[in-house]
């Protein structure tokens, strides 16, 4: 039980309240963050009004797989798994979702509610295999630059391939959010969906080299294409 705690809690989460942090003792950064438990968590001390979102897939295209709401309900802006590079003075995590095509489909668009709160204010997003159940090789990344603010709604990290990437019926594959040297301080959150949708999610603490699996919360997310 002990070590089983031990692999859980390495990983950070980020956590927005409308309640009052007086009683964490924690490092504050920009924007009303505040990191505890150790770099483990980030609590907000405030709520920006949430607007009307357009809609992500507004050029119509084939839904491929989405949790993603409508209106001001796109994503929960109020907590996510942290993304956070190894400088940033919080702590080390990549987090992945996985999907799994129900038709063989060219990716042309993926939108991932991935909020900044700290240092550089971009994000890799990536589509990448998958090896045993967990990520595996990146197919594409992108480096995202204009993110949402944490817990702001309801603009998304969108990225795009005009060629498109193809992926197969029924075989698994994740988008992952990550860093890497250009954005090593980079503190941000995954935002979860609008209805708490449960289901697989990995993440790793070593920048990629290993990665853990379990089953909770996922972060929003939306893929499209042709």
């Amino acid at each position: 039980m002990a070590k089983k705690f031990g692999v859980r809690s390495l990983l950070c989460l980020a956590i927005l309240a409308l309640a009052s942090v007086a009683a964490f003792a924690g490092q504050s950064t920009k924007d009303g963050v505040i990191i505890i438990n150790g770099g483990k968590e980030a609590v907000a001390t405030h709520v920006q009004t949430p607007f009307h979102a357009t809609n992500p897939n507004s050029t119509k295209l084939k839904t491929i797989y989405s949790n993603l709401g409508t209106g001001t309900s796109v994503y929960n802006p109020g907590s996510g798994w942290t993304v956070c590079g190894p400088n940033s003075g919080i702590c080390t995590q990549w987090v992945a979702i996985p999907f799994t095509p129900k038709a063989r489909a060219l990716v042309t668009k993926i939108s991932a509610a991935v909020g900044w709160f700290t240092g550089t204010k971009e994000v890799v997003i990536s589509l990448n295999q998958d090896s045993g159940g967990k990520p595996g090789k990146a197919i594409h990344k992108w480096h995202f630059k204009n993110m949402e603010t944490f817990g702001q709604c309801c603009n998304l990290d969108t990225v795009k391939s005009k060629t498109g990437l193809a992926v197969r019926k029924g075989k698994q594959y994740w988008v992952v959010a990550s860093t890497d040297t250009t954005d090593a301080d980079i503190g941000a959150a995954w935002n979860f969906t609008f209805n708490n949708a449960q289901g697989t999610y990995a993440w790793s603490t070593d920048l990629g080299t290993t990665w853990n699996t379990a089953t909770g919360s996922l972060s929003a997310l939306g893929v499209f294409g042709q």
